[in-house]
């Protein structure tokens, strides 16, 4: 009697689990369900674009690959050169900083302003290389600076960047200011302005303009 009951509570027992197993898989949702789903038949494309500065002699000028010789307290001599935005993006933020490797008293003022001067101006149409002038209106972008104050980039003051294909033509001048040396018995002043040279490197930077959210 004792092992037909054991049988009897193992059928039960078995039969309770088949019941819980089956509640587990309703409760779990294993069934069959409809779905749908939508997907656009072209591929959407997306571009990065390109941020490009380039500088080149302005229009029938040699730009900074001439050199300025025998320059006097006073003298200016003017380069040209174009900027172009030859990228996909607008810019922002034009700035010039110069590199000037020489004689001290050409890049550093000393008692007196010696040092030479750089300043930069704008037109909105090409240089007449032949007086220096333009038809268009003239704009100053960065005052007369002495080579040392420009190691840091100096921010154009009217040019605010570039749009896409866009040319920024410039006038770099490079002077030596009115100053008095006495040169006795041959000797040079200390500090002397006269017989010296700098290497200059140009560097213009422009940043990308502010980020844009467009809407189709």
């Amino acid at each position: 009697m004792d092992r037909i009951k054991m049988k009897n509570t193992l059928r039960i027992g078995a039969v309770a689990l088949i019941g819980l197993s089956a509640l587990s898989i309703g409760a779990n949702g294993v069934y069959a369900t409809l779905n749908a789903k939508a997907t656009n038949v072209t591929p959407q494309v997306a571009d990065s674009g390109t941020l490009s500065l380039t500088m080149i002699p302005g229009t029938g000028s040699a730009g900074f690959g001439t050199k300025i010789d025998n320059l006097a307290p006073g003298d200016v001599s003017n380069r040209y050169v174009d900027l172009t935005n030859g990228g996909t993006l607008a810019s922002t933020g034009l700035s010039l900083d110069v590199v000037a490797t020489g004689t001290p008293s050409l890049i550093t003022d000393g008692s007196t302003s010696k040092a030479l001067r750089v300043t930069v101006k704008s037109c909105p149409v090409a240089w007449d290389l032949t007086n220096g002038t333009c038809t268009g209106t003239t704009k100053t972008e960065i005052a007369a600076a002495p080579l040392s104050s420009l190691s840091a980039a100096r921010a154009f003051t009217t040019t605010t960047g570039l749009t896409v294909g866009a040319i920024s033509r410039l006038q770099v001048s490079i002077s030596l200011p009115d100053q008095s040396e006495t040169t006795l018995n041959g000797v040079a002043p200390v500090g002397t302005v006269q017989g010296g040279s700098v290497s200059l490197t140009y560097s213009f930077t422009e940043a990308q303009a502010s980020p844009a959210t467009t809407n189709r």
